[in-house]
């Protein structure tokens, strides 16, 4: 890749936290791809408190994976 050197890897992470309705840790891992972009990868470890907190943690997990594909639209728009 003609003498161009990439950062390293990055881990990130942060609390997640709503009070009476979840908590957890989310994790953010970054790497620089060969082709000048960022390859990203998160994880969230979550949990609720309740049975209502769990019904909203289920429809947050059913749906993350639209929000991942709005996240990485939104990040190409803006670049």
């Amino acid at each position: 890749m003609g003498g161009r050197r990439l950062r390293p890897a990055v881990l990130g992470h942060y609390a997640n936290v709503c009070e009476g309705d979840r908590a957890g840790i989310v994790r953010v891992w970054c790497e620089p791809a060969p082709d000048g972009t960022t390859i990203a990868a998160v994880t969230c470890a979550m949990t609720a408190p309740s049975d209502e907190g769990a019904a909203r943690l289920d429809r947050f997990a059913a749906d993350y994976p639209q929000l991942l594909a709005h996240w990485e639209w939104a990040i190409a728009i803006s670049a």
